[in-house]
């Protein structure tokens, strides 16, 4: 895999286009504990799959560590979309997960 980290832009359609050149998925990161960086989720995934129709656009809540499960039942409502998995970048719950998961939906697609 190759791994762009697009330094957590707030818009999306800052990014350029070239970016997305060869771009078999996406990794969508949201923190769990700031609301800003979720706020515009639907029109940032609509964005990025429209950059890339038929790529894999994964969506990740990060950050779980610092909440509790209460808190993600009330995004799981505040959300208006669903995610693909939450994880830690701290203790790493659920990184390898996500790696897996997205490898394995590109290889299904070839």
């Amino acid at each position: 895999m190759i791994i762009w980290d697009i330094a957590g832009e707030v818009k999306q359609d800052k990014v350029p286009t070239s970016y997305f050149l060869g771009t078999s998925a996406i990794i969508y990161v949201f923190d769990v504990t700031r609301k800003s960086t979720y706020e515009d989720i639907s029109e940032d995934i609509s964005h990025l799959k429209e950059m890339l129709p038929r790529g894999i656009v994964s969506v990740v809540g990060n950050k779980i560590d610092l909440v509790e499960d209460t808190l993600i039942t009330k995004l799981k409502e505040e959300i208006a979309i669903p995610w693909d998995i939450l994880t830690s970048a701290k203790t790493g719950e659920n990184v390898e997960a996500l790696f897996i998961q997205i490898g394995e939906k590109i290889l299904l697609q070839s």
